[in-house]
């Protein structure tokens, strides 16, 4: 087992799993509870669920949740673009502004 590798023993459902992996066991027992909490919000805090069944609603309201969040992302992202446009477009105007300016005002000098 290599330094990064750790083993985690988690509880989901009532079931003790040992998770191996290179992820930090902080998160990796975060993952187990939120997991845990949405199959016992399924169940109303009971564990006596046919288990398959439950799992699988579980991982469709995580997936509803991940599907969601990543079309946030992505308006999120166009929203930057769209920004990062208009902020270019700012800086142009400004440069032609200054430069109409300082005509202006060696015009006005001469």
């Amino acid at each position: 087992m290599d330094d990064r590798s750790h083993t985690v023993k988690v509880i989901i459902f009532g079931t003790e799993y040992s998770i191996k992996g290179d992820a930090n066991p902080k998160y990796v027992s975060k993952l187990a509870r939120y997991v845990d909490e949405k199959m016992l919000d399924l169940t109303g805090g009971s564990t006596s669920s046919a288990t398959v069944r439950l799992a699988v609603m579980a991982a469709l309201n995580v997936a509803d949740e991940l599907f969601q969040l990543k079309e946030e992302f992505e308006k999120s992202k166009q929203q930057r673009s769209q920004l990062e446009e208009v902020d270019q477009k700012l800086v142009n105007l400004t440069k032609v502004l200054d430069s109409a300016i300082l005509s202006e005002k060696e015009s006005a000098d001469k």
